[in-house]
């Protein structure tokens, strides 16, 4: 089985960031690790400790309700530069 691990510090950096082909990278790989019956790992890092899960994702529709929480981040921040 297959396990993407995703640094939630990473994953926030990219949004705060604005860098959609990173975004759209971990989009991309999370839904092959789901399709190929794996699973996503999110997690928090630190440097002497153990990391900790956030969140799994093995469903096709928990990838996608997450895929969506995370452009609709992406569109909000663009929006309140534009208004800002």
């Amino acid at each position: 089985m297959i396990t993407f691990t995703i640094s939630v510090a990473d994953l926030e950096d990219a949004v705060t960031l604005e860098q959609s082909g990173m975004v759209n990278a971990f989009v991309e790989w999370a839904e092959k690790a789901v399709r190929s019956g794996g699973k996503v790992v999110f997690q928090r890092e630190y440097v002497n400790a153990v990391p900790d899960v956030v969140v799994e994702i093995s469903t096709e529709e928990d990838l996608q309700a997450w895929a969506e929480r995370v452009t609709d981040a992406l569109r909000a921040l663009r929006e309140s530069k534009i208004d800002g």
